[in-house]
């Protein structure tokens, strides 16, 4: 494993991990950014946007933008 791919590794590991603990223990101090999400929220699951559909789209986001 080269030094450029364990870099990406950890990452995408802490940056998991902080918006996990940034969404599930100061969730309603991001209503500006959950509700940047309401739109996507909407036309997916006809509900505004909640804590976790934030994380769960930045984390597929993630995901997608790393894997390329």
């Amino acid at each position: 494993m080269s030094l450029s791919s364990l870099g990406g590794w950890v990452f995408g590991c802490v940056f998991d991990e902080f918006l996990h603990i940034v969404l599930y223990w100061y969730g309603e101090k991001m209503t500006g950014l959950i509700q940047l999400f309401d739109p996507l929220s909407q036309f997916v699951r006809n509900s505004p946007a909640d804590q976790w559909f934030a994380y769960g789209t930045l984390y597929t986001f993630g995901v997608l933008v790393y894997g390329l």
